[in-house]
């Protein structure tokens, strides 16, 4: 195992909660933080060409292309990275493609990776959207409604689950249960983090 630090990368269905423990583990663990959404949403509010495009594929529920995501992470490494901190990843990588590219960029750093699967039954995931939007009057997300959210479940399924097996073989896989409370799944994830600094921890 490298010796550096920890590439955290989050993995779950939507409404998982993914994104929020992400940032508790951030102010936890003083980390730097890569959200994909946010570099997303900047991006689109610059309203250029590439942040048109990436409009686009938001609004069908799509996963914007690799290509353009890359280029987010290239920047946030040479701009943004302190070699001294552990690494944050919400929403990257989303295939086994990215997983690849940030891969190279973690051995290139002499980073460890290590995936925290939030793991929600489909139904549960479903309902939590629903009931957000409904909360919300479809106004804060346009991707909340039932239609794309069936939708953007199963492209998680086809595109992103695959991560799920990738860094168990090849790096390493917590996965922690995203049914409790947001502070009981923190604390599941601190302890089994803490197991795995001691060498026990189980995938």
């Amino acid at each position: 195992m490298a010796t550096g630090m920890t590439i955290y990368i989050f993995i779950g269905p939507p409404g998982s909660g993914k994104s929020t423990q992400a940032k508790m583990l951030v102010e936890q663990r003083q980390a730097d933080y890569f959200a994909s959404g946010q570099q997303l949403r900047m991006s689109m509010e610059k309203q250029d060409t590439i942040g048109k495009e990436i409009k686009s594929y938001q609004d069908k529920g799509e996963l914007v292309p690799d290509r353009l995501v890359d280029s987010l992470v290239t920047d946030f490494f040479v701009q943004e990275f302190d070699k001294q901190n552990d690494v944050v990843f919400d929403g990257y990588p989303r295939n086994l493609t990215e997983l690849n590219y940030l891969d190279k960029i973690a051995k290139q750093n002499n980073l460890t990776i290590i995936g925290v699967n939030i793991s929600l039954p489909d139904q549960i995931a479903s309902q939590r959207l629903i009931e957000r939007a409904k909360s919300q009057g479809f106004k804060h997300r346009d991707d909340d409604n039932p239609e794309i959210i069936k939708h953007r479940l199963e492209i998680y399924h086809n595109q992103t689950e695959p991560l799920i097996r990738a860094l168990k073989e090849d790096h390493q896989l917590l996965t922690i249960n995203g049914q409790p409370s947001i502070e009981q799944v923190s604390s599941q994830l601190q302890s089994t983090i803490n197991q795995t600094a001691n060498g026990s921890a189980k995938t």
